[in-house]
């Protein structure tokens, strides 16, 4: 089973998931943060088209129990089940729910150091530390669930969020699925920033570890984060799921 939180879906952790040959399932974590005007159903199609994953793609939360039940059949008909995935994507608290252990819960990178046995039933689940990134920004996920936010943006404007900028070339639709905690503000644009990337219609601009955005109309972006980053992808939320 291999590990992916909601906020994390990008090219460098499904080429990790795709580069496992052993028999496997994606499970998205923390579900619990998807917002609801999002259909699950809907958003795993997407996410099987647009990374091209054949296997089974099963959403969970360990705060909702959210088929629990479901991953507890998996194991307990394939006996010995590896658990991995990226730091952060929820492994232990799974774990905890699944198997009623008490691993080490915690937001830091690699609090499971090692391989850990655990029993459940009549299976055995293994624990492994988490893969880690280089290029993303270590943060702390949000708690509660994400509310996104719209904004009808003239180009004459940027968005401010925390520490970072955002300018979009032409008048723009752009909706946030990031930490609600992030101090957001409109910004009348005075200087261009130094960094651009083009954005298609419709597509996720995703910043690796925090989230992303949703722009609607096709534009350049530029912004005073490193682009290493950001990634783009064709929206996994817009469109049916609005």
């Amino acid at each position: 089973m291999f590990l992916i939180d909601f906020l994390n879906l990008y090219d460098e952790v499904i080429n990790t998931y795709k580069a496992i040959n052993n028999k496997k399932i994606l499970v998205i974590t923390k579900s619990d943060l998807i917002p609801k005007n999002i259909k699950k159903d809907t958003l795993i199609k997407k996410i099987k088209t647009i990374y091209k994953i054949d296997e089974d793609i099963i959403i969970t939360s360990s705060k909702t129990k959210e088929n629990i039940n479901v991953l507890k059949e998996i194991i307990i008909k394939n006996k010995n089940v590896l658990i991995c995935g990226f730091t952060n994507s929820g492994k232990s608290s799974l774990i905890n729910t699944l198997a009623n252990s008490t691993l080490t819960i915690s937001k830091n990178a690699n609090t499971t150091l090692d391989f850990l046995k655990i029993k459940m039933d009549e299976a055995i689940i293994y624990d492994s530390p988490g893969f880690i990134s280089k290029n993303f920004y270590d943060s702390l996920l949000p708690k509660m669930k994400i509310r996104p936010i719209s904004y009808q943006l003239k180009n004459k404007y940027y968005l401010k969020i925390n520490d970072w900028s955002w300018h979009f070339s032409l008048d723009n639709n752009i909706t946030l699925y990031l930490d609600n905690t992030f101090n957001v503000e409109k910004r009348k644009l005075i200087t261009e920033f130094p960094n651009k990337i083009k954005v298609p219609s419709n597509s996720d601009v995703i910043i690796k570890g925090l989230g992303f955005m949703l722009v609607k109309k096709e534009c350049v972006l530029t912004t005073n984060i490193d682009l290493k980053y950001l990634e783009i992808r064709p929206t996994i939320v817009g469109g049916e799921n609005e």
